[in-house]
């Protein structure tokens, strides 16, 4: 199992491979699989049943990568462990789940106490607001990330590793606003892939698209002016 192996996976996959479930699957079976690999497989083949739009099989994964993770004892710390808080965030928020919102939090503390990753703590937050904006406030979740963009364009030193994020930001408030407006459509889009996955590790260059399409998936819970006259 090589990195070119990995790679070629993640090609298949963002190309729309249909075979591509099955590619991850066949890797499983090597029985000279790492125990980290074996994790990152499972994550992959999470990424990629959501990607499909197969949410139960996508569900399924994870949990067979939540508990493979358990069985190697991996740290807290791991990088296959941060990757499965990030992927169990993206598909609660992708799915609408009802808890969306605590596993988006649960991320974040874990960006937080362990990774102590700048990019991925403002990522984690990112997405919480999106959880926020379907499950609880429409109007909480425009304000939060309002402040995190404000954070992210910023030229502070403390901050400053954020304007990687800033368009991504800002079009996932754009996407908020526009379905904020009464009568206002959610078109479908592509799904770009979660940043700090496993599909695109990298949480320093996000698809600006990215946030927007997770907005997307989900009317609002509107509790903003638009929504608030009588009758609606």
């Amino acid at each position: 199992m090589t990195a070119d192996d990995l790679s070629h996976l993640r090609v298949a996959i963002l190309a729309g491979n249909p075979q591509a479930g099955d590619l991850v699957r066949r890797d499983l079976t090597d029985n000279g699989i790492t125990p980290a690999a074996r994790v990152d497989r499972h994550l992959l083949l999470t990424e990629t049943h959501q990607r499909q739009g197969r949410i139960a099989d996508a569900r399924l994964a994870l949990g067979e990568a939540s508990a493979a993770a358990d069985a190697f004892n991996l740290p807290a710390g791991d990088p296959c462990r941060t990757a499965l808080f990030a992927i169990r965030a993206d598909l609660a928020v992708w799915d609408g789940h009802v808890e969306a919102v605590q596993v988006c939090t649960r991320y974040a503390e874990q960006a937080r106490d362990l990774a102590q990753d700048l990019l991925r703590l403002a990522h984690a937050t990112a997405l919480r607001s999106v959880a926020i904006y379907h499950r609880d406030s429409c109007a909480e979740a425009r304000r939060l990330l309002g402040i995190l963009h404000e954070r992210a364009i910023a030229a502070a030193a403390p901050t400053e590793a954020l304007t990687v994020l800033a368009p991504m930001i800002e079009r996932g408030l754009s996407a908020m606003a526009e379905g904020c407006r009464p009568g206002a459509a959610r078109p479908p889009g592509p799904v770009p892939p979660l940043p700090g996955g496993v599909l695109k590790p990298s949480v320093a260059d996000p698809d600006p698209d990215y946030l927007a399409s997770r907005v997307r998936q989900h009317p609002a819970r509107h509790t903003c002016a638009a929504f608030s006259t009588p009758g609606r």
